[in-house]
């Protein structure tokens, strides 16, 4: 592992080596090396609940020698990972029922992310922090699955009117439960209007098998890879947890896929951009091996929208360094639009920007999508200058030297 240097503090690279599931004798050395600088300890653990590998740094800090760490660190740590011990099995438990409940129904499932990943690529469902459950079917299993999810007592998150144009229905659990569980019904990873992975060929693909008892389908291991990298661009490399789970799928299966047929793969779904920009990031950050030949392969062409894509990641904080709200707007539209591969898909993305549909603008306005377009246009507006007004005050105060965070061509 050689962590890059220029534009990170030992506090970002203490980070670093510690993201990894597993304390190699390499990681130990580098990391013990770091620690004997002096140390802003508040800022390491806020950045890694930011960035929610808080089980990793956990997990290398207690191996170090005790009068590394401060104690006060050692027991901030020991809360949040008993915090996260609670919740993590709490929802492998909710998984396991409701996968349950699908089996029960013969309904076709595939874990993404949540407990299962942990599992599977962690070794261990506590080292993976967990929001919620997200659940892929096919398009024509939604309505069954979503009246077992409803039998089982969850209800919709949001107005069915409110999602008829996303990716998936949330539901919630009900109030009385000991925690709250958010479940995400997957048909597809990304909305319609993204270049992505095409999801019939992902589940024609994909294998059946067990997890826990339970019958799940998994996706082929480079459509997983793929899948990971659309959701790490989704959110705009905002969580470095996202580019850890890509960088584990590498370490694993990347010699044993073919990485030919995986870049004509991705020509083929024009996702050039967001899956060179996540390897990138990962070799950067992570020190991925990815063969040189690949990168060449499915590089984007240099223009505007490419150096444009990397001025505003690096003035928002690049990866280490993004605030947890900058995540979402104006940012996250933006971006997403400078890392379209096509025109095309460039103009399809700024037209739905500009003239969003009913349902959309219903979710952000709060409006029904029977409300007359006269009343609730004006409200996404204010919505769209709202985001863009707030940053403002902040524009020029930002990251902007952290070279190290952005991907060089």
């Amino acid at each position: 592992l050689t962590l890059p240097s220029h534009g990170l503090g030992v506090e970002d690279r203490v980070l670093l080596c510690s993201a990894h599931p597993q304390v190699t004798p390499e990681r130990y050395e580098q990391l013990t090396k770091l620690l004997a600088s002096v140390l802003d300890w508040e800022q390491i653990v806020a950045l890694a609940e930011r960035h929610e590998i808080v089980p990793l740094l956990s997990r290398y800090l207690h191996a170090v020698p005790l009068e590394m760490v401060p104690d006060t660190v050692r027991k901030t740590l020991a809360v949040l990972m008993r915090e996260n011990l609670v919740r993590n099995l709490y929802l492998q438990q909710e998984l396991l029922r409701v996968l349950a409940a699908l089996n029960q129904a013969a309904l076709p499932v595939m874990p993404l992310k949540g407990p299962w990943l942990s599992e599977l690529l962690y070794g261990d469902v506590t080292l993976r922090m967990t929001g919620d459950l997200d659940l892929l079917v096919r398009p024509h299993d939604l309505e069954a699955a979503e009246q077992i999810l409803q039998e089982l007592g969850y209800r919709r998150g949001r107005p069915r009117e409110h999602e008829e144009e996303s990716y998936h229905y949330t539901f919630v659990s009900d109030d009385r439960r000991a925690l709250p569980v958010t479940v995400e019904l997957h048909w597809d990873i990304v909305r319609a209007h993204i270049a992505r992975r095409d999801m019939a060929e992902v589940w024609s693909g994909a294998t059946r098998g067990e997890w826990h008892g339970r019958e799940i389908w998994t996706m082929a291991p480079p459509d997983l890879f793929l899948i990971l990298c659309q959701n790490a661009a989704k959110d705009t490399f905002g969580f470095l947890k996202q580019l850890v789970d890509v960088a584990l799928v590498i370490e694993r299966w990347g010699a044993t896929w073919s990485w030919a047929a995986l870049a004509h793969t991705i020509r083929t779904a024009r996702m050039r951009t967001r899956v060179y920009l996540t390897v990138s990031l990962t070799r950067q950050l992570l020190g991925s091996q990815v063969p040189a030949d690949f990168l060449a392969a499915i590089r984007p062409p240099p223009g505007i929208s490419w150096h444009v894509g990397q001025t505003l990641l690096r003035w928002r904080g690049g990866v280490l360094h993004t605030a947890r709200a900058d995540v979402g707007p104006p940012f996250n539209p933006i971006l997403t639009l400078l890392w379209e591969d096509s025109w095309r898909g460039k103009v399809r993305h700024l037209r739905r920007l500009i003239f969003p549909s009913a349902s959309y603008q219903a979710r952000w306005t709060g409006q029904s999508p029977a409300t007359s377009l006269w009343r609730r246009y004006p409200l996404w507006l204010s919505q769209v200058f709202g985001h863009f007004f707030r940053f403002l005050p902040h524009f020029g105060i930002r990251h902007t030297s952290n070279k190290s965070h952005c991907v060089e061509k």
